[in-house]
């Protein structure tokens, strides 16, 4: 059949008869009618199903009306229905963290909107900024706030924070700021060290002359056993192969051809090993780290600041 407008399918979802009597009322979360815009969405796919739903309304009614008490005394006053004293839009879980969350504050939901507002990252702190942009509200949380036409000041405490949050423009994008600039300058004293680390100890490790001859005496050795092979006339080779030298077993217990090497010096020329405590001191310092991670870590720390610097280039005044 023919696809059906999401006009149409809103309709279609309230187009049930209006009972004659006062009913009980089922406490669910409605979805925003944006969700029908959706192709791949539950309800917009419930709502195009053509075959009649058959529904016995008048038991129904019967069923889930609520009971009037008869008066039996005509002055008497009537009771009054009790009315909820809070409204909950957001699942029980969900409220739970944030109303824990929010209570580090210690102060009302506008002033911690307000605090926000300021763009003072050192008031609330790195650890906090961090919580907030764990717990701000989701576009269907807006959403539902949106189009809450019920009294607000029956929310929830967390809806009460969602709803202070969502009238100030570009929340997300100022905590994020906030949360960089308290995260910027620990970041690079964190980076700055390991990256001269790395540098020293590459700069020491092609400076080593003792360095040089034992490798040296490992291309001779090596090229000597490959001769003829495809693995032989080496003008070097990568500085991962030294591991090869441990693994290459002699034919003799508990010998390598690494052991073999550091007997040969040891017994020509004792200064080619001297590169084992020259270069000591610099591969502690170095030898967790690799490249790899560091040009990750400082790429995260630069497209944070490019992000930033794109969002605050399309923002209002008062948010740059």
């Amino acid at each position: 059949g023919t696809e059906l407008s999401e006009n149409e399918m809103a309709l279609k979802a309230i187009c049930a008869p209006k009972p004659k009597q006062k009913m009980k009322t089922i406490n669910w979360a409605k979805v925003n009618p944006i969700v029908l815009k959706r192709k791949n969405s539950m309800w917009s796919k419930v709502l195009q199903m053509d075959d009649p739903v058959h529904v016995d309304y008048q038991e129904l009614e019967q069923l889930f009306c609520q009971k009037q008490r008869e008066q039996e005394d005509k002055d008497k006053q009537p009771e009054k229905k009790k009315e909820p004293t809070e409204i909950n839009l957001l699942d029980m879980k969900r409220s739970m963290n944030v109303n824990i969350f929010l209570k580090q504050f210690k102060m009302p939901n506008k002033d911690i909107v307000e605090l926000i507002r300021q763009g003072d990252a050192d008031k609330i702190g790195a650890e906090k900024l961090r919580g907030l942009l764990k717990i701000i509200p989701q576009q269907d949380e807006i959403s539902q706030l949106e189009v809450f036409d019920g009294n607000r000041e029956k929310l929830g405490n967390a809806e009460k924070f969602f709803d202070h949050l969502r009238h100030l423009p570009a929340f997300a994008s100022r905590l994020e700021g906030m949360l960089l600039k308290c995260e910027f300058t620990s970041g690079c004293e964190t980076l700055r060290p390991n990256i001269r680390a790395i540098i020293t100890s590459c700069e020491n490790l092609l400076s080593n002359s003792s360095l040089r001859a034992f490798l040296r005496l490992a291309l001779h050795t090596g090229n000597f056993i490959n001769a003829g092979g495809y693995a032989g006339s080496a003008v070097g080779f990568k500085m991962s192969s030294l591991l090869k030298l441990g693994e290459t077993r002699a034919n003799k217990p508990r010998m390598t051809l690494l052991h073999y090497l550091v007997e040969e010096a040891e017994t020509d020329k004792p200064e080619v090993l001297a590169f084992a405590d020259e270069l000591k001191d610099c591969l502690e310092k170095s030898h967790r780290l690799t490249p790899d991670n560091l040009k990750s870590e400082a790429g995260q720390l630069e497209s944070r600041v490019k992000k930033l610097e794109n969002q605050m280039s399309k923002a209002s005044d008062d948010v740059r």
